[in-house]
């Protein structure tokens, strides 16, 4: 694509994306956000405008930055992409991910911009506390949601510390609170706390949510790459490189897994096949 070309593109898919008219290029940030961010990023296949979004969104709620967030906010919403019930949702995803304050700053500059577009969310937003027939159900629905989730099973330790963590944080929290609420699905969920556990270059969670995205099968390895790409766009460089690194490392270990349990399923059908004398470790059983 020559450079004209190339520019023509970025201004047009500015306006779709943000909903507004591209500014005037004065500096060498505003020409190459055209030419880079807008004519480039935001057109490559794998990832939808719509992921696009969310992880722009989420991105700019855990950075605080107040003008490219109610800029964001405005396209998303101006366009139709996203609802303003989806928004506040996505807020409160934020909030137990990158921590309320944050999630407030956020929320304030959502509530500015659907005023500004004559907006209000949907008598089907639910504001109302959750009546939990029991601490134990509570407990019970986060550990059934952290397995789908994060596709293991939740440890329960028996230590003070680590129990207050665990069960009441982890599970009564976000896995209870959060993870099942109806308005987004599971993947969109999946692209926001991807954006909030990225930046805050927490090895541990980083290299944990990457590998159950794709585990769960919520977003392939081909995804994956194509967030990490966008995703250093907003966040930078160096936050995304540690999200890439986890996410190969991450992949190898699945097919590896991958491999042996079709390994084992064919040296179980193998031995069903031969008759019951032999284990599935493949020794004479005594």
């Amino acid at each position: 694509m020559e450079a004209r070309e190339r520019r023509h593109l970025g201004e047009s898919t500015f306006r779709d994306v943000m909903q507004v008219e591209p500014p005037e290029v004065r500096t060498v940030v505003e020409a190459k956000s055209l030419d880079l961010e807008f004519a480039e990023l935001w057109n490559r296949p794998v990832l939808s405008r719509l992921d696009r979004r969310w992880i722009t969104l989420a991105s700019l709620v855990c950075l605080g930055d107040e003008t490219s967030l109610r800029a964001h906010l405005y396209g998303a919403l101006k366009s139709g992409d996203i609802s303003l019930d989806e928004l506040e949702e996505g807020m409160f995803h934020c909030a137990l991910y990158r921590g309320f304050p944050l999630a407030s700053f956020g929320q304030r500059a959502l509530s500015d911009v659907a005023e500004e577009l004559s907006l209000t969310p949907s008598d089907q937003l639910d504001l109302e506390p959750v009546d939990w027939a029991s601490e134990s159900d509570r407990l019970d629905t986060g550990e059934e949601k952290f397995l789908s989730v994060m596709a293991s099973r939740a440890g329960r330790s028996p230590g003070d510390f680590k129990h207050v963590y665990s069960h009441y944080g982890v599970l009564q929290t976000v896995f209870a609170e959060l993870w099942p609420r109806p308005v987004l699905n599971q993947r969109i969920q999946r692209l926001i706390t991807l954006a909030c556990v990225g930046l805050s270059v927490a090895p541990l969670p980083v290299t944990m949510h990457c590998r159950v995205a794709m585990e769960t099968g919520d977003l392939s390895y081909q995804e994956m790459g194509e967030f990490t790409l966008h995703f250093c766009f907003y966040a930078g460089w160096p936050c995304a490189s540690q999200m890439s690194t986890a996410t190969d490392q991450a992949f190898i270990e699945l097919e590896q897994l991958a491999a042996n349990d079709q390994m084992r399923r064919d040296v179980a059908a193998a031995h069903s096949a031969v008759g019951p004398d032999y284990s599935l470790d493949g020794y004479r059983k005594l």
